[in-house]
């Protein structure tokens, strides 16, 4: 081997030999920034879904409960109302018609017993007027007998 000959393999071996260590340094260099990269974007995009899926149901639950909460709040002061007027009327009418009817009975009774009375004493009169009609009137005949025979 000539001296010329070896430098030519010895720097032909450095040569290859610094190729590779270069290539597999870049290679493991790109392997592992392309794996934190893609796990960066894979943890980001993970914890973006997870944020999206929590407020997605957040907000759904929300106007869920929103929804039921006012749903039941219209629906209960809508029967509350409906009662509310349902007795009002109830018993406006019903203290209508109680007077209505105790006044209609206090003046039917109360005429009943007018026109009660009034024939009662109308009677009264009447039968004190014959009475009293013919007992001047059998006095009347009674003396007038008397004179008649005795005088």
């Amino acid at each position: 081997m000539t001296l010329h000959n070896y430098y030519y393999h010895y720097y032909y071996y450095y040569y290859y030999y610094y190729y590779y260590y270069y290539y597999y340094y870049y290679y493991y260099y790109y392997y592992y920034y392309y794996y934190y990269f893609y796990y960066y974007v894979y943890y980001h995009y993970y914890y973006y879904y997870y944020y999206y899926f929590y407020f997605y149901y957040y907000y759904y639950y929300y106007y869920y409960f929103y929804f039921y909460y006012y749903y039941y709040y219209y629906y209960y002061y809508f029967f509350y109302y409906y009662y509310y007027y349902y007795y009002y009327y109830y018993y406006y009418y019903s203290y209508y018609y109680y007077y209505y009817y105790y006044y209609y009975y206090y003046y039917y009774y109360y005429y009943y017993y007018y026109y009660y009375y009034y024939y009662y004493y109308y009677y009264y009169y009447y039968f004190y007027y014959y009475y009293y009609y013919y007992y001047y009137l059998y006095y009347y005949y009674y003396y007038y007998y008397y004179y008649y025979y005795y005088y």
